[in-house]
């Protein structure tokens, strides 16, 4: 079985250094939120459950995974910063030599927070923005302030200055819709300015009413908005005139399914601010509605077991989680062996030819589980 492997290589110590098997595991310690954005399933889907914290005896069931994984991400559905235990659960996954991430409106970056970044050894920051103006940010984002949030990253640019230090790199994640599309050229020259490390653009891909999907710029069939592919377009010259590191999602859907999406549940795990392991924030929410083709569908929560009433380790090798993992290391693997032959310095048609036929024959023997084969992130949005 595929899990076999990964912990024979979790627990093949060199020199008493874990070999960390997975890419990172994302922890939800917050599921509560101070900002309404109007595109987000926190603001307006009450699914029965409460906001809620992550108490810290919860996570420190956590801590000895912390092995595991390259990354740890304190962030899921709501706001890491509230979270009255942040700094600690930041130290005890850093003893556990975890990189940190995590992701945040912007809306706390006091200067207490700020040197406590520092102090604790983030390694990552990624603040979501939603417009260049106010006028735009702060009424999709509502209850955020973007000069406000303009004015923390300044602060953290010019500490890390200060420091000589490196970390935390700072990126921006930018939610492109109909409404801060026009916008997305003059936020890549602000965050270029202030000195963001990274800008990336990404999509409304959760889709769970009709207005989310009337403000989503990505199709799956026809050509993309004009205007919306030429804001890309100017921001891209921008930033590779300034060789700054900036990317997009795709604006159109793959005609095919990826092998496997970027939140490989192979090398990543999610758990939810109760404790529930997930394979990824799209699935762990107890309610998962998706929108589209004008029709809704309701996905239930795909959960493998509760940190509360099992260790991760036997959940991680419950038959459910390793069957369902099984499918996409097959994929995984399958692709891996096309991508080496199209490696290859010489390969003949005829070696195209039978690897392509290999890895068709590997997707149909091993299809998406139905939860995911309707995901956006199964077409690479």
């Amino acid at each position: 079985m595929i899990a076999v492997s990964f912990l024979s290589r979790l627990f093949g110590k060199k020199k008493q250094e874990p070999e960390r098997f997975l890419q990172a595991i994302q922890v939800e310690i917050s599921s509560t939120c101070d900002a309404h954005c109007t595109f987000c399933p926190t603001t307006y889907l009450k699914d029965g459950e409460e906001p809620q914290f992550m108490p810290l005896e919860t996570y420190q069931k956590l801590v000895p995974y912390f092995t595991w994984p390259r990354w740890v991400y304190l962030q899921g559905w709501g706001e890491p910063f509230l979270h009255p235990h942040l700094w600690e659960m930041v130290r005890l996954a850093k003893e556990q030599g975890a990189k940190i991430g995590l992701t945040t409106n912007g809306a706390h970056f006091t200067p207490d927070n700020i040197q406590a970044l520092f102090q604790h050894g983030v390694d990552l920051v990624s603040v979501s923005l939603a417009g260049a103006t106010p006028a735009t940010h702060n009424r999709v984002r509502a209850g955020t302030d973007l000069e406000r949030i303009l004015a923390g990253i300044k602060e953290i640019v010019r500490e890390t200055k200060n420091r000589k230090s490196k970390e935390p790199t700072i990126k921006v994640s930018y939610m492109l819709t109909k409404d801060t599309a026009a916008e997305l050229p003059q936020a890549v020259k602000t965050a270029y300015e202030l000195g963001v490390n990274e800008f990336y653009c990404t999509n409304l891909d959760y889709v769970f009413d009709e207005a989310t999907d009337q403000s989503k710029v990505f199709v799956y069939s026809g050509d993309p908005d004009p205007e919306v592919e030429r804001y890309v377009s100017q921001a891209r010259r921008f930033a590779n005139d300034k060789n700054y590191i900036f990317d997009c999602y795709p604006l159109k859907a793959k005609e095919e399914q990826l092998a496997f999406c970027e939140q490989n549940p192979v090398n990543f795990i999610f758990i939810t601010a109760g404790g529930e392991v997930t394979c990824c924030p799209y699935l762990a929410r107890s309610r998962n509605p998706r929108y589209g083709e004008g029709r809704l569908t309701e996905i239930p929560r795909k959960s493998f077991g509760n940190i509360q009433q099992q260790t991760l380790e036997e959940i991680w090798l419950s038959e459910p989680y390793t069957s369902f993992r099984h499918v996409f290391g097959a994929r995984t693997a399958a692709y891996q062996e096309l991508m080496e032959v199209w490696g290859d310095a010489e390969p003949s048609l005829i070696v195209f030819q039978e690897s392509e036929a290999k890895y068709q024959a590997a997707m149909k023997a091993n299809p998406l589980p139905p939860e995911c084969s309707s995901c956006h992130k199964a077409y690479g949005l």
